[in-house]
């Protein structure tokens, strides 16, 4: 989606992506330590690396828009 424009190389600080996301900067340091398990990301300080797109994006899909069965379980 970005990666035609920003390349796999995101110039960002983590205290930048919690204020972004709204959430508190611990947070972001476990998601990213969480990705960076799984081999999506490298993260460097101010700087984060895609090293594996699809996989980022399939993890968005299921962690953040529950779908079908999921939804259905969820709301029972």
């Amino acid at each position: 989606m970005c990666e035609d424009r920003a390349g796999p190389e995101l110039k960002l600080t983590r205290e930048f992506l919690s204020i972004m996301l709204g959430v508190r900067r611990p947070g972001v340091t476990v998601a990213i330590e969480v990705l960076e398990g799984n081999g999506l990301i490298r993260a460097t300080r101010g700087k984060i690396v895609i090293r594996d797109w699809e996989g980022l994006i399939q993890t968005g899909r299921w962690q953040l828009w529950p779908t079908g069965s999921r939804v259905r379980k969820a709301y029972r």
